[in-house]
C-alpha cells in the first residue's frame, strides 16, 4: 500500500506489537476490544467466552502478521478486524459443534486465501459498525469530557441518554437556548475528535473520508430523544 505522508497510528501500532512491543499492543486492544465483546456478546455468548474471542481475535492480528499481509491489498481496517472477528467467531462455533459430537475441529487459519477475500469488497455488518461507532465515539465523548467538561454534560445527556432540550434544562436549571448553543458547540467539537479517531487507522485520505461519510450516517440513524 501506499501511504504517502498520510499519518497510519494504528497500522504503525500493530507492526510494533506483532514486532513485540507490548506498550503498542497494549494501546491497540484497549482502543479497539470493546466493539469486538459487545459484538460477540450479540451472538449470545457469555462474557468469558466474549472476552476469549476478543482475545484471539487480536492474537490472530499479532500472531499472524494480518495487518502486515493485508496492507499490501489495501483492506480497510474496520473491515479487516470485522473480517478476523467474523471468522474466530465462526471457528469458536464449528469447534462447539465438533466436540459435541465427539470429534474434532480444523486449526484456525487466516491464510492469504482468506484475506484475499476480504480485501475485494468494502465488508459492511451494521451490528458490528454500530459497536464500532459506539466505542469511537465514547472515546470522542472521554476526550471532550476532559478538555470541555460543559459541552460535554449537553452532548452526553442528548447523545447518550436521548433526553430532549426541554429536559435537560429543566436538569441543569439552563434556557433551552443554552442547551441548545452548548449541543451545537460540543458537537462540533466532537466532529474534530472523532476525525482524529478514524484518522488514527485510516491508511488513507480517501479511508479516511469514506469512513467519516459512513459513521456520520450511522450517528444520524440513531434514535433521537
Amino acid at each position: 500500500m501506499s501511504h504517502g505522508d498520510f499519518p497510519n497510528t494504528t497500522w504503525d501500532t500493530i507492526r510494533n506489537a506483532a514486532a513485540g512491543r507490548t506498550t503498542a499492543a497494549t494501546d491497540f486492544v484497549t482502543r479497539y476490544e470493546p466493539a469486538v465483546v459487545r459484538y460477540a456478546r450479540a451472538r449470545r455468548l457469555d462474557a468469558q467466552d466474549a472476552e476469549d474471542i476478543a482475545q484471539e481475535v487480536f492474537l490472530r492480528m499479532f500472531n499472524d502478521r494480518v495487518l502486515e499481509r493485508a496492507d499490501r491489498a489495501c483492506g480497510r481496517f474496520r473491515c479487516l478486524l470485522l473480517s478476523v472477528t467474523r471468522h474466530v467467531l465462526g471457528h469458536h462455533f464449528r469447534r462447539k459443534g465438533a466436540l459435541k459430537r465427539g470429534g474434532g475441529a480444523r486449526a484456525l487459519e487466516l491464510d492469504d486465501a482468506f484475506l484475499a477475500s476480504i480485501d475485494a469488497a468494502d465488508v459492511r455488518d451494521p451490528e458490528f459498525d454500530r459497536e464500532w461507532l459506539r466505542t469511537i465515539l465514547a472515546r470522542a465523548l472521554r476526550r471532550l469530557k476532559d478538555e470541555n467538561p460543559a459541552y460535554h454534560e449537553v452532548l452526553h445527556a442528548f447523545l447518550v441518554e436521548e433526553r430532549s432540550h426541554r429536559a435537560i434544562a429543566s436538569a441543569l436549571g439552563k434556557t433551552e437556548a443554552v442547551v441548545r448553543n452548548g449541543i451545537s458547540r460540543g458537537k462540533a467539537k466532537l466532529r474534530e475528535f472523532l476525525r482524529d479517531e478514524v484518522q488514527a487507522y485510516a491508511s488513507s485520505r480517501t479511508e479516511l473520508e469514506d469512513e467519516l461519510a459512513y459513521l456520520s450516517e450511522l450517528l444520524a440513524s440513531r434514535p433521537g430523544p
